[in-house]
């Protein structure tokens, strides 16, 4: 009985190794030869692991589960400590929940993850309003509306800014 089973896991190994050499015989053939998948075939390709994070985390903010959102952005952070979205994700959600200081921070922290993020200004500008900073508020603004006037967030901030005579 135990040669049988050994014989079975042998046969079973050398059958996966056959399909695989044959898999990748077929690949080989067709790359070199310029051969292409057959129309209409499906290739799924996964999103690295941030990126699904952050889409959770997205999800997750505009339905209004905060904890939820910070988590899923804190565990991207986890695999990519400069990624600026996720740090944008929490300052957003600590904004949402009324603690504008960590969410200064966080927005502060995008400046060192990547300078050229395209919502620093906004966010900045945003969180300085809060906090009654309006000098600050109004310098970010300025920049963010500088570099892309015609963004709806953009518009929309700088509607609230001239309702409150701040520029």
């Amino acid at each position: 009985m135990k040669r049988l089973l050994i014989a079975q896991k042998c046969f079973l190994k050398w059958i996966n190794f056959k399909s695989l050499h044959f898999l990748i015989c077929c690949w080989v053939f067709a790359i070199f030869w310029g051969c292409a998948l057959p129309s209409g075939q499906n290739i799924s390709i996964s999103l690295d692991r941030c990126s699904e994070l952050l889409y959770a985390a997205q999800d997750a903010l505009e339905k209004e589960r905060f904890f939820e959102a910070e988590f899923y952005s804190l565990k991207c952070l986890e695999e990519d400590p400069y990624n600026a979205s996720a740090l944008d994700m929490l300052g957003l959600s600590r904004l949402e929940r009324g603690d504008i200081e960590k969410a200064k921070f966080y927005f502060d922290a995008i400046r060192t993850a990547d300078p050229n993020y395209d919502y620093l200004h906004h966010r900045l500008s945003l969180v300085n309003f809060y906090l009654k900073n309006f000098e600050d508020c109004r310098k970010h603004f300025w920049i963010a509306y500088d570099l892309n006037p015609v963004d709806p967030q953009t518009q929309a901030l700088k509607q609230a800014l001239e309702e409150e005579g701040i520029i």
